[in-house]
C-alpha cells in the first residue's frame, strides 16, 4: 500500500510533469490526478487546490536543491569554489529535470502577484546562501570589498536563472552544463575586479565617500567638572574639527568627480544636529547609530562601525586624525583593520586616480608621500583643506536629506561582543598656573635666582 508520504511524493511529480506539459492554467487538477495515479479527491487529502499545489512544490524542490546547495558549500575551501559549486548544482539539475526547469523558469512569470510573492519566500533561502558565500568572500580576502551583498545576491541568482531560461527558450539545443566555466568566470571577475574600472564621469571616478565623524566640545568652551565626569549643561557641541577637514574633503571629491557622500556617526541623539551640520555644508545623507548598549569605548565604536560597513559600497572613507575630547585616535585605525583595507593616518593632501590615491602623511614634522590602492580610510590633518561654512540654502536643503536612525539590532551585531576594553580610572582639570614671578638684582643675580628655581621648584634640572 503506498504510504501517505509517498502519494505526497507522487503528486509534486505528477504535478511538475502536467505544469510543464500543459502550463499552469491549462492544467487541472483531475489532470494530476490521474499522472499520479490516485482519485482526484486524494489531492484534496494534501493540497488546498492547485496554486497550493505549485507553491509546495516550489518549497519542496527548491529545499532539496538549498539542501544540496548547503553541504556543498560546506565541503569548499574558498568562496568562489563555493560559488562554482552553486552554479554546477544549478544548471545540472534543471537540465537533468527539464519539467522541474520549465515549471520554475517559465510558469513562475506567468503566474499572478500574489502567487510570485507565496514563490518568493520559497526562493529566499537560496538568494540568503549565496549572500553568506559574498560576505565569507570578502572576510576571507576571495572577493574584492565594499560589494553591496544584497544587490550583488541578486544579480548572480538572476544571471543564473536567464541563462537557463534562455537555454530552455532555444529547445535545449545546447548543453546548460557547458555554460557553467563561462557563467562563473563572468561572476570571478566582476567579484575581485578593483570597483573602480567599473565606474566613470566626465573622465573621473564617480566616489562613493563615507565620512566618520563625532560630536565633541567646542573648543572655546570652558571644561567643568562635576562628579567626576565633564559637565554638558549649557555647553554647545559642534563637529570634531578635524572630522570638519574630512567632511569637507570629501564634498570637494564629490564635486569633482560626482558621487556621493554619506556622513556616519555613533553617539547620543544630540549628535544629530552634528550630521545636520555636515548635511548643510554638501553631504547627501547621515546615519547616526545611536544605543545605550554601546560603551564610549574606540574598540566597540570601530565594531559598530565595521558591522554598519559590511554590506556597504565605498571607495573612500574618511575621518579625522583624533577627536579633540579624548584624542585618542584609534577609532579609523581600527575600523581599517576590521575591513581589511589600507590606511593612512595625518595626510595633508589626497589626489585620487583611478583605483588608487596619492596622499601627502605629515609624520610629525616630516612629509611621506604614499599611493595606497583603493578602497581605502584616511585621516585628516590640520591643512588638508579650509572647510566651508553652511550656507542658507544648504541649510534648507539638508532638511530634506536621508537621515537613518540605527541600532545594534538595525546593523546585526549583538550587544555582548561590545563590553568595553578600556576604562576611566580619574579625570581632572590640569593645576592652576601660578602668577609670575619677577626676578630681583643685577643680571648675574637673576640668573642665579633662576638656576635655583629651575632646580628647586620645577625640578627642570
Amino acid at each position: 500500500m503506498t504510504s501517505k508520504k509517498n502519494k505526497y511524493e507522487l503528486i509534486l511529480e505528477a504535478a511538475v510533469k502536467v505544469f510543464a506539459e500543459n502550463g499552469y492554467h491549462g492544467s487541472q487538477v483531475s489532470k494530476i490526478a490521474r499522472e499520479a495515479g490516485v482519485a482526484d479527491g486524494t489531492i484534496y487529502l494534501y493540497f488546498k487546490n492547485k496554486e497550493d499545489i505549485l507553491i509546495s512544490l516550489f518549497r519542496e524542490r527548491l529545499g532539496d536543491l538549498v539542501t544540496k546547495f548547503q553541504a556543498s558549500v560546506e565541503q569548499s575551501a574558498t568562496a568562489d569554489e563555493a560559488l562554482r559549486k552553486i552554479c554546477e548544482i544549478h544548471y545540472t539539475e534543471l537540465e537533468q529535470n527539464k519539467h522541474l526547469a520549465y515549471v520554475t523558469q517559465i510558469e513562475l512569470r506567468q503566474s499572478s502577484l500574489e502567487l510570485r510573492k507565496a514563490i518568493g519566500q520559497a526562493v529566499k533561502p537560496y538568494i540568503v546562501l549565496i549572500e553568506d558565500i559574498l560576505v565569507n568572500g570578502m572576510k576571507e580576502g576571495t572577493f574584492r570589498q565594499g560589494l553591496d551583498v544584497k544587490l550583488t545576491r541578486l544579480l548572480i541568482f538572476g544571471a543564473m536563472d536567464e541563462v537557463v531560461t534562455s537555454w530552455l527558450i532555444s529547445g535545449r539545443k545546447y548543453s546548460l552544463r557547458r555554460q557553467i566555466d563561462q557563467t562563473v568566470e563572468f561572476f570571478l571577475k566582476a567579484l575581485k575586479l578593483d570597483q573602480h574600472n567599473f565606474y566613470y564621469m566626465k573622465g573621473d571616478f564617480i566616489m562613493n565617500v563615507y565620512v566618520i565623524l563625532k560630536q565633541t566640545f567646542d573648543t572655546e568652551e570652558k571644561i567643568v567638572i562635576q562628579n567626576g565626569k565633564v559637565s554638558e549643561d549649557g555647553v554647545k557641541f559642534v563637529i570634531n574639527p578635524y572630522d570638519e577637514y574630512a567632511v569637507e574633503e570629501a564634498i570637494r571629491i564629490k564635486e569633482q568627480s560626482g558621487g556621493s557622500v554619506v556622513v556616519v556617526s555613533v553617539g547620543p541623539e544630540r549628535t544629530a544636529e552634528a550630521l545636520r551640520t555636515a548635511l548643510a555644508m554638501g553631504a547627501d545623507e547621515a546615519v547616526l547609530i545611536g544605543d545605550d548598549r554601546i560603551p564610549a569605548d574606540e574598540y566597540a565604536v570601530s565594531r559598530v562601525l565595521a558591522a554598519y560597513f559590511a554590506d556597504k559600497s565605498y571607495d573612500l572613507i574618511l575621518g579625522g586624525n583624533f577627536s579633540v575630547d579624548n584624542g585618542a585616535g584609534q577609532v579609523a585605525v581600527r575600523l581599517a583593520e576590521l575591513l581589511n583595507i589600507p590606511h593612512v593616518s595625518s595626510i595633508t593632501k589626497l589626489e585620487v586616480s583611478g583605483g588608487s590615491a596619492a596622499v601627502n602623511r605629515d609624520a610629525e614634522g616630516d612629509l611621506e608621500v604614499l599611493e595606497v590602492s583603493l578602497p581605502a580610510l584616511f585621516t585628516a590633518q590640520q591643512g588638508l583643506n579650509d572647510p566651508r561654512y553652511p550656507s542658507l540654502p544648504g541649510i534648507m536643503k539638508a532638511k530634506k536629506k536621508p537621515f537613518a536612525q540605527l541600532t545594534l539590532d538595525d546593523i546585526g551585531i549583538a550587544a555582548d561582543g561590545l563590553e568595553a576594553k578600556t576604562s576611566q580610572t580619574e579625570l581632572s582639570l590640569p593645576p592652576s598656573r601660578k602668577a609670575g614671578r619677577i626676578l630681583q638684582g643685577d643680571i648675574p643675580a637673576q640668573a642665579a635666582q633662576l638656576v635655583e628655581l629651575l632646580r628647586t621648584e620645577s625640578k627642570a634640572i
